[in-house]
């Protein structure tokens, strides 16, 4: 069976539901405390350039992709000067690792030098 993304979000609203009515179809417990309001967390992010050795060989985007979500941040943000090319297929390919992976790529970083005008 292949899975597509409606399949996956609607599988995991279902699990959610599930989960937070529990096996006996009631609320759980620590949302029914009057009075509890949990704060939303904040949602981290790394930088493929945290992962710019500055050395002669690179460190991929896929690994710092599976890095972080060994990790357990939320997102990616690539570093353009970083990428390996601007095709659409490899930008497609980084998009689908990162969504397997359950990452978000929040932003995309230029590299910008402010000191040199061209």
């Amino acid at each position: 069976m292949r899975l597509n993304r409606r399949k996956l979000l609607k599988s995991a609203a279902l699990a959610g539901a599930v989960t937070s009515l529990g096996w006996t179809g009631q609320a759980s417990s620590t949302s029914a405390h009057k009075g509890f309001s949990q704060k939303p967390r904040i949602r981290l992010a790394v930088s493929t350039y945290s992962y710019w050795h500055f050395k002669t060989e690179k460190f991929p985007i896929e690994k710092v992709i599976s890095e972080a979500a060994r990790l357990g941040f939320d997102g990616v943000e690539i570093l353009h000067r970083q990428m390996g090319s601007e095709d659409i297929a490899y930008m497609n390919k980084l998009k689908r690792l990162a969504f397997l992976e359950g990452l978000s790529l929040p932003m995309l970083s230029i590299h910008q030098d402010f000191v040199d005008p061209c």
